[in-house]
């Protein structure tokens, strides 16, 4: 009886040995991993490079074939939260009526994809968008939704955000109307 539980114990202290073991190396596993995941690499030193003050000439077609309503606006943008995501506030006037817009602008390492999500006092909504950058980083393609209160539902857009060179950037919004795509913004970004 006493040897069968010698045993016992003996197997059970080398179970939790072993299962100690394991945890250790899960948790240096798992801690490997995130240090990988919250860890800026080249797209968002790439992405800080857009960090400043800017100018901007925007257009807007309400529909296609129209003549665009043109505005200006000043657009400050800088990496936040370590240098993890990118945040862009802008004022300006649109349409007669002065707006105020943020976009924060995300790059996940491991999902290799591109999150935005804008907000502005012209809405209460938000449109998020998700997104690719070329190999070269100079253009992100992104699609996502955006609610249009005239139809009471969610519409399609495709966003394409081009750094054209270190001081000149363009964001241009396309849409669908009556099932077909069009060009519904252009801003062209001057840096102060």
């Amino acid at each position: 009886m006493k040897v069968s539980a010698l045993f016992f114990i003996i197997f059970a202290f080398m179970l939790t040995v072993v299962s100690a073991q394991e945890e250790q190396v899960d948790q240096q596993e798992m801690m490997k991993k995130w240090q990988e995941y919250m860890t800026p690499g080249d797209v968002h030193k790439h992405m800080q490079t857009a960090e400043g003050e800017w100018n901007a000439d925007m257009k807007f077609w309400m529909a296609p074939g129209t003549e665009p309503a043109v505005s200006t606006g000043e657009t400050s943008i800088k990496m936040i939260l370590g240098g993890r995501y990118l945040q862009m506030t802008h004022k300006g006037v649109v349409m007669g009526m002065p707006t105020e817009g943020m976009s924060i602008e995300s790059y996940d390492n491991d999902k290799k994809e591109f999150t935005s999500i804008w907000i502005d006092n012209m809405g209460t909504g938000m449109m998020i968008s998700k997104g690719t950058i070329s190999d070269d980083m100079k253009t992100i393609n992104y699609s996502g939704l955006m609610y249009d209160p005239m139809s009471g539902s969610d519409i399609k857009t495709r966003q394409v955000s081009t750094m054209v060179d270190e001081n000149t950037m363009k964001f241009e919004m396309f849409q669908e109307f009556n099932g077909a795509e069009f060009k519904s913004m252009e801003i062209l970004y001057k840096r102060k």
